[in-house]
Order: structure tokens, then sequence, then C-alpha cells
């Protein structure tokens, strides 16, 4: 593709999808080819834009890069906002991987440098490479309409100019613009489930059975957003959250009369949940007492309240979940954490882990059995690796700097000589894989 047609076609992405901005547009730009294409085409459509970069500081080159973009600015005359973590550290909630912390950061970043520079649309380079990505991604983790929908291309104050091209066009911008975009190494790394989706199945359904499939894939996107658009229009019609002393909550008597997928919609109105805890709520409300709760992931509270579905911030400490011996080897459910707990013996310790399950190895006579997953209690104490004497489990939280409100259903894997492993932080060092080691057993935390 041309220069000349590239900016046409941004310029019609823009306009055909409600783009449009009246002033300045923040792009959010990497350095990479595609964030560096938009923000030359936006440049040469006469939009007002300014840069915008963070910079993770989690890797080798993260400061290259940040020159890098902050050249480009440069080059082409406009402001440049440069964001990083405090202190190059992240604290990540309960359950969230490194990965989807940075992108919480990186967004909230964008997020608070537009609003205080009074700019109401921030560009991100997402083509549609990215789009067929995300969709196949979530086709195979189990997502309903919603997720099938993909990338919004407006969402909030959030615009994807470049969401009906391809990467190969950005790269060939780059080429005819005589720019140089910087690689990020990581991309290339098939332990992330998206790289594996670009670098194997698209590849693979592209070469055996569709040669456009993402084309394909991104206009089933479009299509299953509108409906779902459509389906929460009707919704709206139906049955609407009221405000509650700081939480929603809906008639259990007007969600009854809904169709289940519609009731499903309307539980999460109430908080953004998945599929599991959605299912979860929905049996409560339908089957439950007055008086009946829930604690959900993200520190929520669900509770009957006379004929009421009512969701909230939990206002008190959750009830503490009750211990629960694992099944080794085998899966156990943990409904106390909305979780389960895969345990695997092996002749030797995988690398690498899952990418986003919190998981860890260990000698499996040194841990010993039975095994039991249970809330962290008062006293508590274990060595964690590469120390030489114990440590209070309390410390060790303070140090990973676990918020209080969480230390208390924080799970810990119990043994016969105690704390084997404090999920999702550290492991004691006395059950450390080692050469000697005979069996390895692998835990893998998994949030249901």
């Amino acid at each position: 593709m041309k220069p000349d047609a590239f900016l046409a076609a941004v310029g019609d992405t823009m306009r055909r999808r409600g783009m449009d901005a009246p002033a300045v547009i923040l792009v959010a730009v990497s350095g990479g080819p595609d964030s560096l294409a938009l923000v030359h085409a936006l440049h040469r459509l006469e939009y007002p834009v300014e840069i915008a970069h963070f910079d993770h500081g989690v890797r080798e080159g993260s400061g290259d890069d940040a020159r890098f973009v902050h050249e480009a600015a440069e080059e082409l005359d406009v402001r440049f906002h440069l964001g990083r973590p405090d202190d190059h550290t992240v604290v990540r909630r309960h359950g969230e991987s490194p990965e989807e912390a940075l992108r919480r950061e990186r967004l909230a970043f964008l997020e608070q440098t537009a609003q205080r520079h009074g700019i109401r649309r921030i560009a991100t380079g997402h083509t549609l490479d990215d789009q067929a990505e995300t969709v196949l991604m979530r086709m195979l983790t189990g997502a309903g309409r919603r997720g099938l929908s993909g990338i919004p291309p407006v969402r909030g104050p959030y615009i994807r100019p470049l969401i009906d091209l391809r990467r190969a066009d950005t790269a060939a911008f780059c080429k005819a613009l005589k720019l140089k975009p910087r690689r990020d190494p990581t991309n290339g790394d098939e332990r992330y489930l998206r790289n594996a989706i670009r670098a194997d199945l698209l590849p693979h359904l592209a070469a055996r059975y569709n040669a456009r499939i993402a084309e394909a894939l991104a206009r089933s996107a479009d299509v299953l957003r509108d409906e779902d658009a459509l389906l929460d229009a009707m919704l709206a019609d139906a049955i609407r959250p009221e405000a509650a002393a700081g939480a929603l909550r809906i008639r259990t008597e007007d969600l009854a009369e809904l169709h289940p997928a519609m009731q499903r919609r309307a539980i999460r109105r109430l908080a953004a949940l998945d599929a599991v805890a959605t299912e979860r709520l929905r049996l409560l409300a339908l089957h439950g007492r007055s008086g009946d709760q829930l604690f959900l992931p993200g520190r929520l509270n669900a509770r009957l309240e006379y004929g009421w579905l009512v969701v909230g911030p939990a206002t008190s400490s959750p009830a503490r979940p009750d211990a629960e011996t694992l099944i080794v080897p085998g899966v156990t459910d943990l409904p106390g954490w909305a979780a389960r707990m895969r345990a695997v013996v092996a002749a030797s310790r995988p690398d690498p882990f899952p990418d986003g399950i919190a998981a860890c190895a260990l000698d499996a006579n040194a841990a010993g059995e039975p095994l039991s997953v249970r809330a962290p209690k008062r006293g508590d104490r274990f060595r964690p690796l590469g120390m030489a004497r114990s440590k209070a489990l309390s410390d060790v939280f303070t140090d990973a700097k676990v918020p209080r409100g969480e230390r208390a259903t924080t799970p810990v894997v119990d043994g016969p000589n105690g704390i084997v492993w404090v999920v999702g932080h550290r492991f004691d060092d006395r059950c450390k894989v080692t050469q000697t080691t005979r069996r390895v057993l692998v835990l893998e935390w998994e949030q249901a």
C-alpha cells in the first residue's frame, strides 16, 4: 500500500467509525512500526497530535525506546509526555500477572495525561491483525459474545485509527517514509498466548483454510459488537440496576423473568465478572435466600436482601475460606477462593510455566503429604527461598506490598512441616528443587 492510499484509509476509518476529534489527539507511541506509522499518518492528515510514551523499565533497551520516541516527537515538533512506574516497580493486585499490572499502569498514565492537558481522544496503534489475534485468543479461552467482539474501534476516550489496516501496511508506510521503528524482542516470545497465535495459529489457518482469515475474524468482531450493543439496549428496557449505599442492586423477581442469557448480561452490569463468578451469582439470585452472600474477585461482596441482589465493595473482612485438602496429583476446586489448584508430580521442573498462572515447583518429598490450602493465621512463619532463617508471613506481605485488606484471604499451601508456598509470592527454601530431587511437585493456581 502506497503512502497516499495508507493516509486515505486512515482518514476513512476515522470518519466511518466516528473517530474525528475536534481538538488534540494524544497518541500512544511505543516506537514500534504500528504506533510510529499512526502518529506520522495523523500528523500528515493535519490532526493536532501529542505523543505519550510509557517506559516500563522491565527489559533491556526500554530507555532507548523512550529516547527514540522523544526524538520522533521533536522531529514532528509536537509535545512529548513520558511515563514510568514509580521506582520502576508495579504493585500487582491479587491474581494479576506482571503483564496485566503493567498494562493497567500504562492505561492509567495515558488517561491521567489526557485529563491533565484537557485532551479528549487517545489513539492507539491496534491493527486488524491485533483484532484477529484478540478474537482467536478469547475464543480459545471461552469468551462470550462481548469478548468475541474484540477490540472496540472507539471506547471512551480511546480510538484505533489503524483497526482496518494490516500490520504489513504500517510496515510499508514506515519504509516509504524511511522511518526506522524499534522492535520489541518479547513480541517473538511464543510463551505468551498472543505471540503463539500470531506466529503459529493464524499463519496455519491462513495457509490451510482461509487466506483472508484475519479479515474474516475482524468482520465477525464487528457483527458481534453491533449485536452486543443491541442486546444491551434491549436489557436497558427490561431491567436497570439501582444505586444503593455505594452498591448496585437489581430485583431478583425481575431477573428471574429474563432469559438466562439476559440474566448473565444483567449481572455483569452489577460487576465485571468472569463466566464462573457470573454463574455463581446468577444461581445465588435465583435460588438463594435472604441473607445469603458471596465474596467475589476484586474484593466485592454480593448478598440477597429481601428480594434484591446487591453487589458492592466488601465493607467488612471477608469470611476466611475453609481449609481444603489438595488432591495430589489432580485438580482441587477451591470455592472459597473462586479458584482451583492443579497438582502434577513430574521427573523434572517444567520451564516456563504457563503465562498468567501463579505456579511453583517443589521437591515433592520435602513438601510432604498431605497438603492443604488455607488462609493465613496469626503467628505464621516460613523460610522464603534464599533465606537461612524463618520469617513472619506478615513481614513477607509487608515486603511484597500486599494490601492489608487482601492478606487475610491470600492462600497458603500447608504441609506436615509448615507452609510450603504462599500463592503468588514465595515458597519455602526447604522445599526447593535441587540436584538430588527425585520427584518434582508442580502446583498451579488458577482463578476460576
